[in-house]
């Protein structure tokens, strides 16, 4: 299981937050529009989620019925990434 950056990071995108910084996986990347973590290369450490300016990031299990399509984009991002490499 993997930590899941959801829909409150959205135009989230003018500072590097505290959570690309402590992620000691360095699985926080840049989307267009939000941050997602690279759910292969997420250790579940948690490091990244008590930090989140915004609190967008929860555990896979724990992510909100209403943001529950954020660990597809989560997963779809990881994809697109490894294709485009």
């Amino acid at each position: 299981m993997a930590y899941v950056v959801t829909s409150a990071c959205i135009n989230e995108m003018t500072f590097t937050p505290e959570c690309e910084r402590v992620c000691p996986a360095n699985a926080i990347r840049r989307g267009r529009f939000t941050r997602l973590i690279d759910p292969l290369a997420c250790t579940d450490c948690g490091q990244c989620e008590p930090v989140c300016p915004v609190g967008a990031i929860y555990p896979e299990a724990q992510v909100p019925a209403f943001d529950r399509d954020w660990i597809a984009k989560n997963r779809a991002w990881r994809t697109e990434v490894r294709e485009s490499s």
